[in-house]
């Protein structure tokens, strides 16, 4: 696989790197032992190891870059521009609106409005021509905002509605005895004792001798003082004042305050996320420039060091070459020097063996 095919192709490094090692201290060996007949040689020597210590020292420093490193410092040089403390604040109310902010249904409202009329359905003459006023309004709100960011307004609406609708109906319940004397239950079962008792009179007084005249009479009796009781208790109730009104202004007093409490809130965080949302077009006018200057800057960077990378690539190739020659000059001169040597030598052998040679012959 992939892996595998790495691993040869670290291995053929790793082989080319040690041929060249192993010529390179080849080529040392050579030139000290050549050094042994040209002196001049040692100086190259030097220059050999002075080469060797700086590659180490070359070797030894990175060819590449980290990138951890540069994440570091590209995170060092946002966070001195200010832009993640911002990004991080920008986040955390993101998060804190969210929630208020969820999307839903306003359920709570909507089941206020089928109570409503029903009740305005069901008892018609105690809520009069108007009492379709208590639900159109809050239809309208309905059909207009019947879902959207509302999670936290639903909260609010539901605590409102417990608060200012379900318990001031149960309070008004609780003080509408007289009220319900007044509505068409009580009126028609009063009309209905009213019946039954001109009945019991019509018995009566169709036949006078009628067996069970007594009975009869009981029973209108009862039936005539349940009508004297229930008017009666009419006119006492009705003659008390009812709380309800009384019980109304002060709620819708309290729902008032309340509700204008929140309203102002409301209004505040209205011009916080209007605040928020400038400063967030700023914020990312000002990242956008960043950026655009970051990457013209790093665009020059690669460029200018690419241009200076190319330029010394040149003047090292044309330097190594300058070496080379020079390295060749030197040993040519070395190969003059030595064939120089050896002439010079085979000239002075042949002086003193030829010199040797006719002194015997001139002895002779």
């Amino acid at each position: 696989g992939e892996d595998g095919e790495q691993q040869t192709d670290d291995a053929r490094s790793e082989d080319g790197r040690s041929e060249q090692i192993n010529t390179a201290g080849s080529i040392l060996v050579s030139v000290r032992n050549l050094s042994e007949h040209h002196p001049q040689l040692e100086k190259l020597l030097d220059g050999f190891e002075a080469c060797e210590e700086v590659a180490t020292q070359l070797l030894a420093r990175p060819y590449s870059v980290s990138e951890v490193d540069v994440q570091r410092e590209v995170d060092r040089s946002i966070r001195s521009q200010g832009f993640a403390t911002d990004a991080d604040h920008a986040r955390q109310e993101l998060v804190s609106e969210r929630s208020r902010m969820a999307a839903c249904h306003l359920d709570a409202p909507r089941e206020l409005s089928r109570n409503l009329r029903s009740q305005v359905d069901d008892n018609a003459e105690f809520f009069g021509e108007r009492g379709s006023l208590l639900h159109t309004g809050l239809d309208e709100v309905i059909d207009e905002f019947d879902k959207g960011p509302f999670q936290e307004e639903s909260i609010v609406i539901n605590g409102a509605i417990r608060e200012y609708v379900v318990t001031v109906f149960d309070e008004i319940q609780k003080d509408s005895t007289n009220h319900c004397l007044l509505m068409d239950g009580r009126k028609q079962e009063i009309k209905d004792l009213l019946d039954k008792v001109r009945c019991r009179s019509s018995e009566l007084g169709s036949e006078p001798l009628n067996p069970d005249r007594l009975p009869l009479e009981d029973r209108r009796t009862i039936l005539v003082n349940k009508v004297w009781s229930l008017h009666e208790e009419r006119t006492r109730l009705v003659a008390v004042p009812s709380r309800v009104p009384d019980l109304l202004h002060a709620r819708l007093g309290q729902f008032k305050e309340v509700n204008d409490t929140h309203v102002r809130e409301l209004r505040d965080r209205q011009s916080l996320h209007r605040r928020e949302a400038l400063s967030c077009q700023s914020s990312c006018t000002q990242q956008e420039q960043y950026l655009q200057r970051k990457l013209r800057e790093c665009h020059s960077l690669v460029e200018a060091s690419g241009s200076r990378e190319r330029s010394m690539e040149t003047e090292l190739e044309r330097t190594i070459s300058e070496v080379c020659d020079k390295l060749r000059t030197a040993l040519q001169l070395a190969e003059k020097i030595r064939i120089e040597r050896v002439g010079a030598e085979s000239s002075m052998m042949e002086r003193d063996a030829t010199q040797a040679s006719m002194q015997g012959h001139i002895r002779m």
